[in-house]
């Protein structure tokens, strides 16, 4: 499956909305440092371990992982703070050692990435998201809130 520039921005956007509304992260730049962990997990599967995309999931698992808090998303979540830490152990990119993000956010998030290549050498995906992110940040820490276009549109 190929992922469009377009579905990339509007996974992103929803991925930031969530994570920001559902996690008791109230700073927009440290909601989007914690989705970095999670992409950088991402990366580390997909260039260690050789699984690409490294967050594949069924539309069964999807369902389940769509904010949902159950045996699953709690499995799923784990294996992420797991390989969260080998990742940091053997890359050393973060001072803090674990996610902040609740087991239902991550397994939302991942299931947003679903099917996306985050290492692909012909995209940025990973800068791709970081230029969502900062855009929307910048627009919350300025007070500029947003009415959404099907609201406009009634």
């Amino acid at each position: 499956m190929i992922i469009t520039s377009r579905d990339l921005q509007k996974r992103i956007e929803e991925v930031f909305d969530f994570a920001y509304s559902n996690s008791d992260i109230r700073i927009p730049a440290k909601t989007c440092k914690e989705v970095g962990k999670i992409l950088h997990v991402g990366m580390y599967i997909e260039e260690t371990v050789g699984k690409i995309p490294s967050f594949s999931f069924t539309d069964s698992e999807i369902k389940d992982l769509n904010g949902n808090l159950n045996k699953f998303t709690k499995e799923t979540a784990s294996a992420i703070k797991k390989q969260f830490k080998e990742m940091n152990n053997n890359w050393n990119i973060y001072d803090d050692k674990t996610i902040r993000f609740d087991d239902k956010c991550i397994g939302y998030i991942v299931g947003k990435l679903n099917g996306l290549y985050i290492s692909d050498p012909d995209r940025d995906v990973f800068g791709d998201t970081l230029e969502i992110f900062r855009s929307k940040w910048a627009k919350q820490e300025g007070g500029q809130f947003f009415t959404d276009q099907k609201v406009t549109s009634l």
